[in-house]
Protein backbone atom coordinates (compact mmCIF):
# COMPACT_ATOMS: atom_id res chain seq x y z
CA UNK A 1 0.00 0.00 0.00
CA UNK A 2 3.05 2.31 0.92
CA UNK A 3 4.65 1.43 -2.52
CA UNK A 4 1.78 2.16 -4.21
CA UNK A 5 1.03 5.65 -2.83
CA UNK A 6 4.35 6.82 -3.36
CA UNK A 7 3.86 5.40 -7.36
CA UNK A 8 1.15 7.53 -7.41
CA UNK A 9 2.81 10.59 -5.71
CA UNK A 10 5.64 9.79 -8.48
CA UNK A 11 3.55 10.29 -10.97
CA UNK A 12 1.86 13.16 -10.10
CA UNK A 13 4.88 15.25 -9.54
CA UNK A 14 6.14 14.09 -12.96
CA UNK A 15 2.63 15.45 -14.55
CA UNK A 16 2.94 18.51 -11.84
CA UNK A 17 6.50 19.60 -13.26
CA UNK A 18 5.70 18.71 -16.93
CA UNK A 19 2.71 21.22 -16.61
CA UNK A 20 4.52 23.34 -14.88
CA UNK A 21 7.28 23.55 -17.43
CA UNK A 22 4.66 24.60 -20.14
CA UNK A 23 3.11 26.99 -17.86
CA UNK A 24 6.60 29.01 -17.52
CA UNK A 25 7.32 28.82 -20.86
CA UNK A 26 4.33 30.03 -22.17
CA UNK A 27 4.10 32.68 -19.87
CA UNK A 28 7.46 33.98 -19.95
CA UNK A 29 8.67 37.16 -22.27
CA UNK A 30 12.24 35.76 -22.53
CA UNK A 31 13.24 34.72 -26.51
CA UNK A 32 12.99 30.78 -27.33
CA UNK A 33 16.42 30.40 -27.04
CA UNK A 34 16.98 31.87 -23.30
CA UNK A 35 13.66 29.73 -22.62
CA UNK A 36 15.26 26.74 -24.03
CA UNK A 37 18.75 27.59 -22.23
CA UNK A 38 17.23 28.37 -18.82
CA UNK A 39 15.10 24.67 -18.83
CA UNK A 40 17.65 22.68 -19.74
CA UNK A 41 19.77 23.92 -17.31
CA UNK A 42 16.74 24.10 -14.42
CA UNK A 43 16.25 20.26 -15.86
CA UNK A 44 19.86 19.40 -15.48
CA UNK A 45 19.80 20.58 -11.60
CA UNK A 46 16.51 18.57 -11.18
CA UNK A 47 17.68 15.46 -12.09
CA UNK A 48 20.96 15.80 -10.28
CA UNK A 49 18.57 16.42 -7.49
CA UNK A 50 16.49 12.85 -7.88
CA UNK A 51 19.98 11.54 -8.16
CA UNK A 52 21.10 12.46 -5.22
CA UNK A 53 17.78 11.50 -3.56
CA UNK A 54 19.08 7.88 -4.40
CA UNK A 55 22.82 8.24 -3.27
CA UNK A 56 21.25 10.57 0.17
CA UNK A 57 18.72 7.25 -0.11
CA UNK A 58 21.46 4.80 -0.11
CA UNK A 59 23.98 6.59 2.56
CA UNK A 60 21.96 7.05 5.21
CA UNK A 61 20.92 3.28 5.27
CA UNK A 62 24.28 1.98 4.30
CA UNK A 63 24.95 -1.15 6.33
CA UNK A 64 21.21 -2.45 4.97
CA UNK A 65 22.38 -1.49 1.60
CA UNK A 66 25.76 -3.82 1.77
CA UNK A 67 23.51 -6.30 3.31
CA UNK A 68 20.25 -6.15 1.11
CA UNK A 69 20.46 -3.56 -1.34
CA UNK A 70 16.68 -4.36 -3.33
CA UNK A 71 15.75 -3.61 0.00
CA UNK A 72 16.90 -0.22 -0.04
CA UNK A 73 16.39 0.87 -3.54
CA UNK A 74 13.19 -0.60 -3.66
CA UNK A 75 12.03 1.30 -0.66
CA UNK A 76 10.45 4.79 -0.90
CA UNK A 77 13.15 7.68 0.48
CA UNK A 78 12.19 9.66 3.16
CA UNK A 79 12.41 13.51 4.72
CA UNK A 80 16.07 13.12 4.56
CA UNK A 81 16.88 11.99 1.76
CA UNK A 82 15.34 15.09 0.77
CA UNK A 83 17.57 17.09 3.02
CA UNK A 84 20.63 15.36 2.15
CA UNK A 85 19.73 15.68 -1.56
CA UNK A 86 19.49 19.36 -1.58
CA UNK A 87 22.31 19.70 0.16
CA UNK A 88 24.55 18.07 -2.50
CA UNK A 89 22.54 20.15 -5.10
CA UNK A 90 23.40 23.82 -3.32
CA UNK A 91 26.89 22.50 -3.65
CA UNK A 92 26.87 21.50 -7.08
CA UNK A 93 25.11 24.53 -8.15
CA UNK A 94 27.74 26.23 -6.18
CA UNK A 95 30.84 24.55 -7.42
CA UNK A 96 29.20 24.90 -11.65
CA UNK A 97 28.84 28.72 -11.08
CA UNK A 98 32.50 28.95 -9.62
CA UNK A 99 33.71 27.66 -12.15
CA UNK A 100 31.79 29.80 -14.79
CA UNK A 101 29.33 26.83 -15.88
CA UNK A 102 26.12 28.20 -14.62
CA UNK A 103 24.38 31.54 -13.95
CA UNK A 104 22.51 31.20 -10.84
CA UNK A 105 20.09 33.93 -11.03
CA UNK A 106 18.83 33.38 -14.26
CA UNK A 107 18.21 29.58 -13.26
CA UNK A 108 16.65 30.55 -9.78
CA UNK A 109 14.37 32.91 -11.49
CA UNK A 110 13.03 30.00 -13.81
CA UNK A 111 13.23 27.49 -10.49
CA UNK A 112 10.97 29.60 -8.53
CA UNK A 113 7.94 29.82 -10.69
CA UNK A 114 8.03 26.40 -11.92
CA UNK A 115 8.57 25.43 -8.16
CA UNK A 116 5.57 26.68 -7.22
CA UNK A 117 3.15 25.81 -9.98
CA UNK A 118 4.13 22.31 -9.71
CA UNK A 119 3.47 22.53 -6.02
CA UNK A 120 0.66 24.00 -6.40
CA UNK A 121 -0.62 21.55 -9.06
CA UNK A 122 0.64 18.46 -6.95
CA UNK A 123 -1.29 19.51 -3.81
CA UNK A 124 -4.19 19.84 -6.09
CA UNK A 125 -4.31 16.26 -7.46
CA UNK A 126 -2.94 15.48 -3.55
CA UNK A 127 -6.23 16.88 -2.96
CA UNK A 128 -8.87 15.72 -5.48
CA UNK A 129 -6.90 12.42 -6.19
CA UNK A 130 -6.03 11.02 -2.60
CA UNK A 131 -8.33 13.28 -0.68
CA UNK A 132 -5.61 14.88 1.43
CA UNK A 133 -7.38 17.70 3.08
CA UNK A 134 -3.98 18.56 5.04
CA UNK A 135 -2.32 20.21 1.48
CA UNK A 136 -4.83 23.05 2.13
CA UNK A 137 -2.57 25.49 3.38
CA UNK A 138 -0.14 24.42 0.69
CA UNK A 139 -2.28 25.14 -1.97
CA UNK A 140 -3.12 28.45 -0.68
CA UNK A 141 0.41 29.40 0.44
CA UNK A 142 2.17 28.64 -3.03
CA UNK A 143 -1.36 30.48 -4.87
CA UNK A 144 -0.64 33.36 -2.91
CA UNK A 145 3.31 33.13 -3.71
CA UNK A 146 2.74 32.43 -7.64
CA UNK A 147 0.55 35.63 -7.73
CA UNK A 148 2.87 37.54 -5.61
CA UNK A 149 5.77 36.22 -7.98
CA UNK A 150 4.22 37.57 -11.50
CA UNK A 151 2.98 40.89 -10.19
CA UNK A 152 6.39 41.91 -8.84
CA UNK A 153 8.57 40.01 -11.05
CA UNK A 154 8.62 43.11 -13.61
CA UNK A 155 8.63 45.56 -11.03
CA UNK A 156 11.08 45.31 -8.43
CA UNK A 157 14.79 44.10 -8.38
CA UNK A 158 15.60 40.65 -8.60
CA UNK A 159 17.20 40.87 -5.00
CA UNK A 160 14.28 42.61 -3.56
CA UNK A 161 11.84 39.74 -5.66
CA UNK A 162 14.33 36.50 -4.23
CA UNK A 163 14.03 37.73 -0.93
CA UNK A 164 10.04 38.34 -0.91
CA UNK A 165 9.46 34.58 -2.41
CA UNK A 166 12.20 33.16 0.36
CA UNK A 167 10.99 35.08 3.37
CA UNK A 168 7.01 33.82 1.97
CA UNK A 169 7.62 30.38 1.52
CA UNK A 170 9.47 30.10 4.37
CA UNK A 171 7.31 31.85 6.76
CA UNK A 172 4.37 30.42 5.29
CA UNK A 173 6.02 27.16 5.73
CA UNK A 174 7.09 27.32 9.86
CA UNK A 175 3.05 28.72 10.06
CA UNK A 176 1.84 25.46 8.56
CA UNK A 177 3.61 23.56 11.24
CA UNK A 178 2.19 25.31 13.66
CA UNK A 179 -1.19 24.78 13.15
CA UNK A 180 -0.92 21.27 11.10
CA UNK A 181 -0.07 17.78 12.41
CA UNK A 182 3.17 17.52 9.81
CA UNK A 183 3.80 19.44 7.05
CA UNK A 184 4.93 17.77 3.06
CA UNK A 185 6.40 18.52 0.23
CA UNK A 186 6.07 16.36 -3.04
CA UNK A 187 5.03 14.45 -0.03
CA UNK A 188 8.38 14.47 1.73
CA UNK A 189 8.01 15.65 5.22
CA UNK A 190 9.18 19.22 6.21
CA UNK A 191 10.62 20.14 9.72
CA UNK A 192 10.67 23.62 11.48
CA UNK A 193 14.83 22.86 11.47
CA UNK A 194 15.24 22.29 7.67
CA UNK A 195 12.81 25.30 7.31
CA UNK A 196 14.85 27.53 8.94
CA UNK A 197 18.37 26.51 8.39
CA UNK A 198 17.14 27.18 4.19
CA UNK A 199 15.48 30.51 5.11
CA UNK A 200 19.11 31.10 7.08
CA UNK A 201 21.16 30.04 4.04
CA UNK A 202 18.82 31.16 0.99
CA UNK A 203 18.77 34.99 2.96
CA UNK A 204 22.10 35.34 3.75
CA UNK A 205 23.36 34.43 0.29
CA UNK A 206 20.66 36.91 -1.57
CA UNK A 207 22.56 39.63 0.71
CA UNK A 208 26.03 38.58 0.02
CA UNK A 209 25.16 38.44 -3.45
CA UNK A 210 23.42 41.94 -3.59
CA UNK A 211 26.69 43.27 -1.41
CA UNK A 212 28.52 41.94 -5.07
CA UNK A 213 25.90 43.97 -7.25
CA UNK A 214 26.31 47.36 -5.30
CA UNK A 215 29.73 47.15 -5.14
Amino acid sequence: MILTTKIYSIAMIVISMIVAIAIYYIMTNASKEDKRKQLDDLTSQLVNFVLYIWLAKILLNLSLFLEDPLAVLAYPSNGEAFYVATLFTVITIAIQSYRGKLQVIPLVLTFIPVFLISVFLFEFLQLTVMDDSFVIGNIVLSGLLIVSYYWMHEKVSVDLLLMVMVTGWSAGMLALTLIQPFVTLFDYLMKPWFIGVFFVVMFSLILLKRKRWEN
